[in-house]
């Protein structure tokens, strides 16, 4: 009860301050004053770059397409906007005054985030467009805000992603993890080895588990996301997760047999480590990926990865002692290390799952980046050893992080019920003033489809998702990624 009581008034005094004009998340700074701008059917604007990516998504999403005029003067228009080196990267200030209004940024991103908060704050519909008069200020507390979407276990539409990313920006987040490998499916295109997708893309045998992008479609989604200032960061797993690749390439593995293709969880299936030809294979693969995304991260994966096969395979064994290993997970670092270290020859940095840094061992690469998730499994070690040897850490803990699209509201999943609302505004997550990166997780190890997932979206981007208790929060802290 005593959550609910705090999420009312919490939502009551917020929603007063800001007289009814509800923005989430809340900016920094509000000042309501006096009086609204009003907008005609007309509206005279000024910018000093006119055909910038974020001006067409004000003039759809705010003015409902009402017919713009540009004006060469700041004083003649409606609507200026004016970049001020002084903001902090993607900050933004907006001031609102009965004239003209006024949106201020040091860079695209924020005039783009800008925009999100004018789409929540206008009322009124084309013709008769109202502001409340305001001044806004508004900047991101951390560098690294982040949603991952997985796209291995279910297969979604290119319309579905487009609107978790619009959702995304909407919420100003600034990366995009994409889970595009699985047991159950293998979705990137990759033009070396075409039988990832043409088999790969395949194994899982449920609604909506068969199909892959094409490297042009994954191509316009990038493009899509970059003009809502957002970054997409593949993830393609290894050594884990591997059994839809396996499936098309069998001797990738340990002993070259076709392999078992798991409805749900993980088997002992994975790539080998002690094969020269597969870490050729994940070079290659590495090549594509980094060849079509632009992101500065690449996502490696390395969760959830049994050692029952490397511990019965000669070639791993071999590794082990002509590399002077101690065991099968230091086999594990050591495989981390060489795809993180050429991933730094592309000038690029490695992401890796927490259970990679479990124990000490080989030394991985200074590119090398954490993510902590497993909370409920492991506590915070991967948190402690990570920050131990001075990684960077991104947090997703999937103790109040994580959303799984329950089939029921009450559904448990790995023991624990879904997170309300009110208990990730009452826990604080964001509150310690180390805390620097975060990233909310939507699993689909639940097969939900994409009617199902519609509904707990909705159709239209909206700052309060309609189901909260399938949705937790992120928190993330660690050193400067």
């Amino acid at each position: 009860m005593k959550h609910l009581i705090f999420t009312a008034l919490f939502l009551l005094s917020y929603t007063v301050a800001v007289r009814a004009q509800i923005v989430f998340p809340t900016p920094n700074q509000v000042e309501m004053q006096t009086g609204n701008l009003i907008l005609g059917k007309k509206v005279s604007m000024y910018a000093e770059d006119t055909t910038a990516f974020y001006l067409n998504l004000f003039r759809e999403e705010v003015l409902s397409h009402t017919p713009i005029k540009w004006q060469k003067k700041e004083s003649k228009a409606d609507i200026c906007w004016i970049t001020d080196s002084s903001l902090p990267p993607e900050g933004y200030r907006i001031k609102i005054h009965p004239q003209q209004m006024v949106i201020s940024a040091s860079d695209k991103g924020g005039f783009t985030y800008a925009v999100q908060t004018l789409r929540q704050w206008v009322a009124g519909s084309a013709g008769s467009i109202t502001f409340a008069c305001a001044s806004v200020t508004d900047y991101p507390r951390t560098q690294w805000r982040c949603f991952l979407l997985d796209s291995g276990r279910q297969f979604q539409k290119i319309t579905t992603i487009r609107k978790y990313i619009d959702m995304a920006s909407l919420l100003k987040m600034n990366y995009f993890h994409w889970h595009l490998t699985e047991g159950l499916g293998w979705r990137i295109e990759i033009k070396q080895y075409p039988h990832l997708t043409r088999t790969g893309g395949s194994v899982g045998k449920g609604e909506e588990q068969q199909g892959f992008y094409t490297q042009e479609e994954i191509r316009d989604i990038i493009e899509y996301a970059r003009q809502r200032n957002i970054t997409i960061v593949p993830e393609i797993d290894m050594p884990g997760h591997a059994e839809a690749a396996l499936s098309a390439y069998p001797e990738l593995g340990c002993f070259g047999l076709p392999v078992e293709i798991p409805q749900s969880g993980f088997t002992q299936n994975i790539f080998c480590a002690g094969k020269d030809g597969t870490l050729r294979f994940l070079k290659n693969v590495l090549d594509e990926v980094c060849a079509l995304f632009p992101s500065p991260y690449i996502h490696l994966g390395g969760d959830e990865a049994p050692k029952g096969n490397w511990d019965q395979c000669p070639d791993c064994r071999k590794r082990i002692t002509t590399e002077g290993l101690k065991d099968s997970h230091d086999l594990q670092l050591w495989f981390s290390a060489q795809m993180a270290n050429y991933l730094k020859s592309k000038g690029r940095k490695a992401i890796f799952w927490g259970d990679v840094v479990y124990h000490d061992g080989y030394p991985l690469p200074d590119n090398t980046v954490i993510q902590w998730w497993n909370y409920r499994g492991h506590k915070d070690l991967a948190l402690r050893n990570a920050v131990k040897h001075h990684y960077p850490v991104i947090c997703s803990s999937n103790y109040y992080t994580v959303s799984e699209l329950p089939r029921h509201p009450v559904e448990r999943i790995y023991g624990s019920t879904y997170v309300r609302l009110e208990r990730c505004l009452s826990e604080q997550p964001f509150r310690q003033s180390h805390q620097r990166e975060k990233s909310a997780d939507t699993w689909h190890e639940l097969r939900i489809m994409d009617r199902r997932r519609s509904h707990g979206t909705n159709d239209r981007p909206t700052p309060f998702p309609p189901h909260p208790r399938s949705v937790r929060t992120d928190v993330a802290r660690g050193g400067s990624a």
